[in-house]
């Protein structure tokens, strides 16, 4: 059975994948013909485009980051990336990928000769459509909504724009003191079962307008090694262990922080449940984020 998991996770990416580096009319075609062989020969194209986009955004990604580390961006307020080379097909992914990191607005933008264009990504605190007047003295053009835009802009006014935008920083400094790890409910591991479970899944599909529920769970212990698992092992597979009961759990995209699941004491995550159909049916949590024992 497809569930909205499958489709928004593994089958939608795929599709999208012919729009962000090749013909997205290919992806319509699949979805119309009645030729097997040529849905055959469109599916394995579609995945191969998939492939290719996961390491332009998984090398893109790591590029932003190093510019972080190194200092280059301002520790408020938006944030600007700027490269010749970048595709900006995956502008906006990447974008997502930095804002789950720094919890604020971020630009990617892709530099071709004397133009850039690229995508913006934010949190709801700190609406994107909030920057866009005064960006459009900058810019080319900019548009979007409240948590995506895109714009267009010329490479010799970047300097300009990050100016403009570092002086919004005061006006977010309050928005991005609230903490981003925010839960709907405490859920205590002896609550977590494939009845809850499947009750959760019965209010899907889950999006903008219907989010999905998440949860607090403290007083878990790692069972044995996180495994990363994926085609780019880019997600960790991990066993919790809470009052003699062992429950397993998955983080998406969340190689980059393996580190933090560690053995020994009890942790504290944020995650939603979900039903694992995979070789029968199992409660799941799917891991949103870890919070620091300090907090």
């Amino acid at each position: 059975m497809l569930s909205a998991i499958d489709i928004g996770f593994r089958i939608a990416p795929h599709l999208n994948a012919a729009g962000r580096l090749g013909d997205a009319s290919e992806a319509l075609e699949l979805l119309l013909t009645d030729d097997p062989a040529r849905a055959s020969e469109l599916a394995a194209k579609l995945a191969r485009l998939n492939r290719e986009r996961r390491e332009i955004e998984k090398v893109m990604t790591q590029e932003c980051i190093e510019e972080m580390k190194q200092g280059l961006h301002p520790e408020s307020g938006p944030i600007v990336f700027a490269r010749e080379g970048w595709h900006p097909g995956v502008a906006g992914i990447v974008a997502n990928r930095v804002v789950d990191r720094v919890h604020r607005p971020v630009w990617v933008l892709c530099i071709d000769g004397e133009t850039a264009r690229g995508s913006g990504r934010s949190i709801d605190e700190l609406p994107l459509s909030d920057l866009y007047p005064v960006m459009g003295p900058v810019v080319e053009k900019v548009g979007g909504h409240r948590a995506a835009g895109g714009m267009t802009i010329r490479t010799d006014r970047i300097e300009q724009l990050k100016q403009v935008l570092a002086d919004q920083q005061a006006s977010m400094a309050d928005a991005e003191q609230i903490p981003p790890r925010r839960y709907d409910l405490e859920l205590s591991p002896g609550e977590i079962n494939l009845e809850l479970a499947d009750a959760l899944e019965s209010l899907a599909p889950f999006g903008a307008a219907n989010r999905q529920p998440v949860f607090c769970i403290r007083g878990l212990r790692l069972e044995g090694t996180p495994r990363l698992v994926g085609a780019a092992e880019e997600h960790v597979q991990v066993k919790f262990r809470a009052d003699g009961a062992s429950i397993g759990a998955i983080w998406f995209r969340g190689a980059g922080r393996a580190r933090e699941l560690t053995e020994g004491g009890e942790m504290t995550i944020v995650a939603n449940l979900t039903v694992n159909h995979f070789r029968g049916r199992n409660a799941q949590l799917q891991i949103v984020d870890r919070i620091p024992d300090d907090e």
